[in-house]
């Protein structure tokens, strides 16, 4: 998530909370800068780490 910024900061914030109250397990992290490319590449090498572990 881009932080607060993020034009989709609010539906992250109520789908996390829809999330916490299923019992759903998630990781979440912000990186400032909006809903921006830089914000795009930090998550997806983040999210590859996952994938290849």
């Amino acid at each position: 998530m881009g932080g607060p910024e993020d034009i989709a900061f609010q539906n992250c914030k109520t789908m996390r909370a829809k999330f916490d109250e299923m019992g759903i397990k998630y990781r979440y992290s912000e990186y400032p800068g909006g809903h921006t490319w830089p914000v795009w590449r930090h998550d997806l090498y983040a999210f590859a780490q996952l994938l290849f572990k």
